[in-house]
């Protein structure tokens, strides 16, 4: 069986590009002739998020240096990514499919709900947000989910939703940004401007992977019912404060030291969400 493309690109910042009729090339295209001749008939390309690409051919090894992979890289003077770490990691990349392939369903319509907790400690988790009866929402994955956050400067989420009808963010339809979080959590830089923008009419959620989508009822959850698709979401940032298991984590007015502090919070919970399932028997 071969190995799954997006493992085979994980480590690469553009692992694909589009020419002007909208027909895509991968990395490995560049090595086959005819492949690279449409490619060069037809530039520019382009990648998901329409920045100009240099397609680079395999370089041979040199003075004790190793071949450098074909890949496309920007146009000079083009912006560069922050990669996500877990991109590599095939469970993280299964999780954001399956999350993915959910909130994209037709017909239905997505809500998250907040874990919280209630009299005698039970829980009491309440509706955070849900997809106004008058938006539309449009869901992008990694790697089409570039925010420009300082000039040259973007993150990558994994998924981001836009209510496609309004420009403006608002309480009512505000950006929805999901974290899939397996073996890392989001680096420093990332984490400081997913806080500024959830005091921005984001929220940003913490799904945690597990075995199977649905199963993990505690810390992350998805419930497709057909006619809304669920998110339960244990960790979040909302109005710039860190949620996890339906309290506020405080801070010491140090955003590193927060960090860390949010950090071993979230890979606890990682850890536990995923080994307290089990592994799935095979069928």
């Amino acid at each position: 069986m071969e190995e799954d493309d997006e493992s085979k690109w994980a480590d690469l910042k553009t692992k694909r590009a589009w020419n002007g009729a909208g027909k895509s090339f991968s990395p490995d295209d560049i090595n086959d002739a005819k492949k690279l001749d449409d490619m060069r008939a037809s530039e520019p390309l382009w990648d998901d998020d329409l920045n100009e690409l240099v397609i680079c051919p395999q370089g041979e090894a040199r003075a004790g240096r190793k071949a450098t992979r074909a890949h496309f890289k920007l146009k000079a003077g083009q912006p560069w990514t922050i990669l996500n770490r877990d991109s590599a990691d095939p469970a993280h990349n299964d999780a954001i499919k399956s999350l993915y392939d959910a909130l994209t369903e037709l017909g239905a319509r997505a809500e998250i709900y907040a874990v919280a907790w209630g009299t005698n400690n039970k829980r009491a988790d309440f509706k955070l947000w849900e997809e106004h009866v008058a938006s539309e929402y449009v869901w992008h994955c990694d790697p089409g989910t570039r925010i420009l956050m300082d000039p040259g400067l973007f993150i990558q989420p994994d998924i981001v939703g836009f209510d496609s009808k309004r420009m403006n963010r608002t309480v009512r339809n505000p950006g929805v940004i999901i974290e899939v979080v397996h073996h890392h959590w989001p680096d420093l830089n990332t984490w400081k401007y997913l806080r500024s923008l959830s005091a921005l009419n984001y929220i940003v959620v913490f799904y945690f992977v597990n075995h199977a989508s649905g199963r993990n009822n505690y810390a992350s959850k998805m419930d497709c019912s057909g006619k809304a698709n669920r998110l339960v979401a244990s960790h979040y940032l909302k109005d710039g404060q860190f949620y996890s298991m339906g309290r506020v984590v405080g801070g010491s007015g140090d955003e590193d030291i927060f960090y860390q502090k949010c950090s071993r919070i979230g890979l606890d919970y990682a850890k536990q969400a995923f080994q307290s399932q089990g592994v799935p028997s095979k069928k």
